[in-house]
């Protein structure tokens, strides 16, 4: 889990705004999604999660939305599998 002071929408925040956000990097994500590190990269790209960059130019994202994009990739799978 990564914690970095990056800038959004014109705002930058800090470590004190985001104590209790979960950041994560490309390979944190790909482990949690059991993905490869350029299959989220691709994701990210076609809108399917959302990155935000770090002053440095890395990525990264916030682990809520990592867990809504896996929610809804299980809910989908298993409608999939109802059909």
């Amino acid at each position: 889990m990564l914690y970095y002071r990056y800038t959004i929408m014109e705002a930058t925040l800090t470590a004190n705004d985001l104590r209790d956000v979960e950041l994560l990097d490309t390979a944190d994500v790909a482990a949690r999604l059991d993905l490869s590190p350029s299959r989220v990269h691709q994701l990210e790209r076609e809108g399917c999660i959302q990155a935000v960059r770090t002053a440095s130019g890395r990525r990264v994202f916030l682990g809520t939305d990592v867990d809504a994009f896996q929610r809804q990739r299980a809910h989908v799978s298993a409608r999939e599998a109802r059909e």
